[in-house]
């Protein structure tokens, strides 16, 4: 995976991904960032992301937060940078997804 994001996918939108020191979440990542989407983490330890390739990408962001933590969880998906367009990271979640598929896809 390259570091340059394609400008004709380039989206506004951040994505909160939960799990992404696991098998589909570290997987999702990189899938996000292909289609153009800003990606913020949210993980117990970062430090297990120091190894992935995409850690450091300019469109990635790492939020400590234990899962369990329902308030805290909310609060790092709730407060995704502003966007011109009225959405939040949960509403974002299914767009995400969505362009994730198709840059899978081709």
């Amino acid at each position: 995976m390259s570091d340059a994001i394609n400008p004709a996918v380039m989206c506004e939108y951040t994505v909160g991904v939960t799990g992404a020191t696991g098998y589909v979440g570290g997987r999702l990542v990189p899938a996000l960032l292909e289609a153009g989407y800003r990606v913020r983490c949210l993980v117990r330890e970062p430090r297990k992301l120091d190894a992935r390739p995409w850690r450091h990408h300019p469109h990635v962001e790492v939020i400590a937060v234990d899962i369990v933590d329902s308030a805290a969880v909310a609060t790092a998906l709730l407060t995704c940078p502003p966007t011109n367009k009225p959405r939040n990271c949960f509403e974002n979640r299914l767009l995400a997804l969505q362009g994730a598929k198709k840059a899978a896809l081709g």
